[in-house]
């Protein structure tokens, strides 16, 4: 809403994975049956939009061209990017 008000130029991108897919992982990995970790989510797009910013939704493929246009944008542009619940765990 800031950004709106000021008329800020600003992409701003959303990574969305349902909720928190780094605990949800880390649950999975030790035979714990994830609870509390997927969340409602609201349409991104339409709450920026009504916020008065501009929201498009992306994939992985084609985040980098939002993003660009959003830096030609008048004003901020909300990047909604849905990406997979489970995620890969890095071992160290």
């Amino acid at each position: 809403m800031t950004a709106v008000e000021l008329g800020i130029t600003l992409p701003i991108v959303c990574v969305d994975n349902g909720g928190y897919g780094e605990i949800r992982a880390n649950m999975e990995d030790r035979s714990i049956e994830p609870l509390a970790v997927d969340l409602q989510q609201p349409n991104w797009v339409a709450l920026a939009e009504a916020l008065g910013a501009r929201g498009t939704s992306a994939t992985t493929d084609d985040v980098a061209d939002r993003v660009l246009a959003a830096l030609e944008a008048d004003g901020p542009t909300l990047i909604h990017l849905p990406i997979a619940k489970s995620v890969e765990t890095p071992t160290v």
